[in-house]
């Protein structure tokens, strides 16, 4: 799988890039921490910065084409299997170790030495919270533990690239895909109390988050929710709700760390985000997933983007499906200053 990871990695750096950050390569500093200005995305020093990176898929969170588990519908119910198989204890110790080994600081190195600048961080939040109801796993002095991600973190900024965090799976499932943490599953949208309290926990969980990494240069930006909705039937119905949610987090994340980026995804376009004047946020970046089948409809999307909101737009994810090109999609990203 790491062979096909760096394949991959290879095959991308084939097409021409953009100027990245002067500090690749290097240690990122004080000078490198990001805000955006308009579309674009700048340093303290108000020069422009375009990220370039990947996604460290699989590594805090398993779906199906990157870690199969051939008897689980998702990072739950197999997590689920090895705490009844060998106990919670164990079986944290034994999701611990395969992470330390999926990803290391020695492919964060790869990472820079390819060229890249970002990695964005998909997040299961049962790495940090042994429950539901958010609590939270300890350090020796009684503090929430974010060790196995500060080892990344501190690898990226030793290498001089950024990282985005993302918070990928949450209790009651954000959609019904396998990588929310468990297929068919969506609950996190719905009305009632227990829904309402996992909305609420992962606003907490956010809160403590941000508050851990405020004033990180490292941190290009903190990734609300992965996907939110995709695939429910009643997405349009829901839409309202997760906006407030967004909102919430918003809030929770400013409370704490006023100058990091927010990024908030679009499922699957921008018409499915709000205006951000119209709630106040400042210093905040869209972000697109595009699997389209066809090049017109990832330039479409990304001409969409830019005609639309003043605010920066970032593809966390894509992959050209179908009749579409990698070597267009990544020149056309390219040639709109669009990061990815």
């Amino acid at each position: 799988m790491k062979k096909f990871f760096s394949m991959i990695l290879a095959a991308l750096l084939t097409f021409a890039f953009l100027p990245l950050i002067a500090s690749a390569g290097a240690c990122i500093t004080s000078s490198d921490f990001l805000k955006t200005r308009g579309k674009s995305l700048v340093n303290a020093d108000d020069e422009e910065v375009i990220l370039r990176g990947t996604n460290l898929g699989g590594w805090m969170l398993f779906e199906e084409w990157f870690t199969p588990v051939n008897t689980a519908s998702g990072c739950a119910e197999a997590y689920d299997a090895l705490i009844d198989r060998f106990g919670a204890e164990k079986a944290r110790e034994l999701l611990l170790t395969y992470m330390r080994n999926w990803i290391t600081t020695a492919d964060i190195a790869n990472i820079a030495r390819d060229g890249y600048n970002c990695v964005r961080i998909p997040m299961w939040y049962r790495v940090f919270q042994s429950d539901d109801n958010g609590t939270w796993y300890t350090d020796a002095a009684g503090n929430p533990d974010f060790s196995i991600l500060d080892e990344i973190v501190e690898a990226c900024h030793d290498n001089g690239i950024y990282a985005i965090l993302d918070l990928h799976g949450v209790p009651g499932y954000q959609n019904n895909c396998d990588h929310s943490g468990k297929s068919n599953s969506q609950s996190f949208f719905n009305i009632g109390k227990t829904a309402e309290k996992y909305r609420q926990n992962m606003v907490e969980f956010w809160r403590v988050l941000a508050a851990h990494f405020a004033g990180d240069p490292t941190v290009a930006a903190y990734d609300i929710l992965n996907e939110p909705l995709a695939d429910a039937a009643t997405k349009s119905l829901l839409l309202p709700r997760a906006w407030a949610f967004f909102d919430d987090v918003y809030k929770a994340i400013r409370s704490v760390d006023p100058d990091h980026i927010i990024t908030i995804e679009a499922t699957w376009r921008y018409t499915a985000l709000p205006n951000p004047a119209s709630y106040g946020w400042e210093n905040v970046m869209y972000q697109l997933h595009l699997y389209d089948t066809s090049d017109s409809a990832f330039n479409s999307a990304i001409k969409e983007s830019l005609s639309s909101y003043d605010v920066p737009c970032f593809v966390g994810e894509f992959y050209p499906k179908g009749k579409a090109d990698f070597d267009f999609v990544l020149s056309m990203f390219n040639a709109n200053s669009v990061s990815w």
